[in-house]
């Protein structure tokens, strides 16, 4: 190594670095060079480590994402329906003229009759309609709680679903059965109709049963309304 001081060459490692002729102590810049980069090399090293170490988190994210994701819904869905198998349907009792909740809005159940529809009309063979006039309150707004169910009735072991189908005005107004639409508490507060079923002929005694759901992850029933009914004396036309 030369003295950066009066230029003797001398022997840097024997010397520690310092000159033995003027005592001047030297910097062994080959060495330090080996050891530490300069500072482009340093740039260039610190971009690489910090891509690299970006790629493995960004990796390792969408990894734990895609883990999150599938496990809890996974997860979730067995939670649900554990709930769903265990959880036991309520079951609530009502009498005619009686008020009650369901889905939020309030129904009364007023009456049951038998129609006599006019000869011509097509009735399927062997059945009679029965006519339940139900009365409703909601806030009038399109909202799914404001949809009703359409219910059924029971019959011993028969289950009849109710007409869906439309009456014409001439038949609503001569029968006095307006239609209860299933969508009419979205657009009005309070209303009053009726929801018809055909029934076999010989049938005096049934229940009318409405379905209360929760809407989750999963659709399940959580209460049955039911109201019991007896058309003999009086109510049967």
């Amino acid at each position: 190594m030369r003295c950066s001081g009066c230029g003797k060459k001398f022997n840097y490692e024997k010397y520690y670095g310092i000159c033995p002729k003027c005592g001047c102590f030297n910097k062994n810049e080959t060495t330090q060079e080996e050891q530490w980069p300069s500072g482009e090399k340093r740039s260039t090293l610190f971009l690489a480590v910090s891509l690299v170490c970006f790629c493995l988190a960004f990796a390792g994210g969408k990894a734990y994402t895609w883990y999150y994701r599938n496990h809890y819904k996974y997860q979730l869905e067995n939670e649900l329906k554990q709930d769903f198998y265990e959880t036991e349907v309520l079951r609530k009792e009502h009498e005619v003229g009686e008020s009650f909740s369901c889905q939020g809005i309030t129904l009364t159940v007023m009456e049951a009759k038998v129609i006599d529809w006019e000869e011509g009309t097509e009735i399927p063979d062997g059945k009679k309609v029965i006519a339940i006039k139900i009365a409703g309150e909601s806030n009038g707004k399109w909202e799914q709680k404001n949809q009703l169910r359409l219910p059924y009735i029971r019959c011993g072991d028969l289950y009849y679903h109710m007409f869906q189908g439309e009456l014409s005005e001439e038949d609503e107004e001569r029968y006095e059965i307006p239609m209860f639409s299933e969508y009419a508490l979205c657009e009005e507060t309070h209303v009053e109709g009726w929801h018809l079923f055909f029934v076999d002929e010989w049938e005096q005694v049934f229940t009318l049963y409405w379905e209360e759901i929760e809407y989750e992850e999963i659709e399940r029933i959580q209460t049955i309304h039911s109201i019991k009914f007896q058309l003999e004396g009086g109510l049967e036309q």
